[in-house]
């Protein structure tokens, strides 16, 4: 077993999350000479060995953490299958085609336009890019210094998450086929319209270019958070709210847009290709309750 690995866990991994899974084998009654045993004590779910104890087969790191509140005793939570080491899977009965378990996704894409929504809406700040555009002193011009990489009037360096220049691009590319780009935002508006300007996500194709310019909602609402954004983007558009998916970094915000049918994920660390694989099966999901 592993469980020394267990004790120190990733970067990025904290309290607060789901980080990770563990086989257990069967609980059973230990004599006392086999607790003394050292091959014994390495292999138990317990800090000290008692009587009874339950041996772990082997543990794993998820690919990315899965936010959820703990609750007390035994309880069962969803978990996107996306976020399961490919070792793990056979632990689960299911297997992964090669296709499914490519850690990253080429920029044609992988995914089944099947199972992509009709609108897909994006907060910006926090989710597509870092810093926030109030934590930043400059702003506009900006000069594009690598890809997905630009600097400011202060010279201040602004960067897209790892998947936004495939995930745009990709969505860009499927706009023929009805998959819309919105967004929903509250970030300064005279800071991020020139930034969606000169960011690219493919040679000569903007995010500015990705977003239906009609489903564009960028304000503040205090004590409203995202709902107001997003019944207009709903209203604007005829999407249906349960072929929608809607990604955001605040709580809050999430919290704000359930209760009109969409698919909401929260987004802590921004849009990264687990965030996005885990996206992605959270909207499936909802598919099949809705």
């Amino acid at each position: 077993a592993n469980l020394e690995a267990l004790l120190q866990p990733p970067m990025g991994f904290q309290r607060g999350q789901v980080l990770g899974l563990v086989d257990l084998a069967t609980t059973c009654q230990y004599t006392k000479e086999q607790t003394r045993q050292q091959d014994v004590q390495k292999v138990v779910a317990s800090e000290v060995v008692g009587q009874w104890a339950t041996p772990v087969r082997k543990a794993w790191w998820l690919k990315s953490p899965l936010r959820a509140q703990g609750r007390p005793g035994v309880w069962t939570l969803r978990l996107p299958r996306s976020l399961v080491p490919d070792d793990a899977l056979p632990l689960l009965g299911t297997a992964l085609t090669p296709r499914e378990i490519s850690p990253q996704p080429t920029a044609s894409g992988v995914e089944d336009v099947q199972d992509l929504p009709d609108m897909m809406v994006f907060d910006l700040d926090g989710v597509c890019w870092r810093p926030e555009m109030y934590q930043t002193a400059g702003g506009p011009p900006y000069q594009r210094i690598s890809e997905g990489v630009v600097l400011n009037s202060a010279n201040e360096e602004i960067r897209l998450f790892p998947a936004v220049r495939r995930v745009w691009a990709l969505l860009h590319s499927l706009r023929s086929q009805g998959v819309r780009v919105a967004v929903a935002s509250s970030s300064r508006r005279h800071k991020a319209l020139p930034l969606l300007e000169t960011m690219e996500v493919a040679p000569g194709i903007t995010m500015k270019d990705v977003i239906d310019r009609r489903l564009f909602e960028m304000y503040y609402r205090r004590g409203e958070y995202k709902r107001p954004h997003l019944e207009t983007l709903l209203a604007k558009s005829g999407v249906a709210p349960n072929k929608v998916l809607f990604v955001d970094d605040s709580a809050k915000n999430i919290q704000s847009v359930r209760p009109l049918g969409v698919c909401a994920v929260h987004l802590p660390e921004g849009l990264t290709e687990a965030a996005w694989s885990h996206s992605l099966e959270m909207y499936r999901a909802h598919q099949n309750v809705t």
